[in-house]
């Protein structure tokens, strides 16, 4: 991500499920420490949010406040992604645009109908670069939801479903976008990250084309894409 906004100088960061921010924190020190472009104007975050996620904004402005690093921080709080509209993210000529989804896309598999109106709003927006993440950091607790979600309920009440990655690129594509290839040395940070953990002779990582998998005794449980729209 950072290398594909390395010299932007507005930055207009979408979180379609921003949980505790704090991930957003090392984007934050990269943006502030680069050195081979010009200082970046302005960071905005907007998150969409189903409840008042207050202090996560406040926390993450005090950090960029420590670095120098102009910001500014807006919530949406949604109930229903169906509500979701271009107008709400208040985007400005000259900034680039990146949607981060984390975890929500898979959620809207059993309302296609919610989904098609999410792609087509972000298709709208225009973004720089999307990214697709199923993001290691919050593995224990997503994974126990999802399989609980998965095992137990039925119906309505089944909000987690699982496609194969070659789904979710065909679908993709239908939306007229184009998957970006990870930089090297963003696949070498994530295996340095996994030789940190005592289970890592269990864990793999490669790569699907341009996607980063990581897998499990084998098997592919989280991935890791960037697409932008053609």
């Amino acid at each position: 991500m950072v290398e594909t906004i390395a010299s932007e100088r507005k930055v207009h960061l979408i979180d379609m499920g921003i949980r505790c921010g704090v991930h957003w924190t090392v984007l934050i020190q990269a943006l502030a420490d680069r050195q081979d472009y010009q200082p970046i104007e302005l960071l905005k975050i907007t998150a969409i949010v189903s409840k008042d996620i207050e202090e996560i904004g406040t926390r993450l402005a005090n950090f960029a406040k420590t670095l120098n690093l102009p910001f500014s921080f807006k919530s949406i709080i949604l109930s229903d992604m169906k509500d979701a509209k271009e107008e709400l993210f208040e985007t400005e000529e000259g900034e680039a645009i990146i949607i981060y989804a984390s975890y929500v896309l898979r959620t809207m598999i059993p309302t296609p109908d919610y989904l098609e109106n999410l792609m087509r709003v972000m298709r709208n927006l225009n973004p720089t670069i999307k990214q697709y993440d199923e993001d290691r950091i919050r593995l224990e607790t997503i994974c126990g939801d999802a399989i609980r979600n998965i095992v137990a309920e039925e119906g309505e009440e089944r909000t987690i479903r699982c496609v194969p990655l070659y789904v979710w690129k065909a679908y993709f594509g239908r939306f007229g976008m184009v998957e970006i290839g990870i930089s090297e040395s963003s696949f070498k940070q994530a295996s340095l990250v996994l030789q940190k953990f005592d289970c890592r002779s269990c864990c793999i990582l490669h790569k699907n084309g341009k996607c980063l998998v990581v897998g499990w005794k084998g098997t592919p449980i989280h991935s890791l894409s960037v697409w932008g729209f053609c």
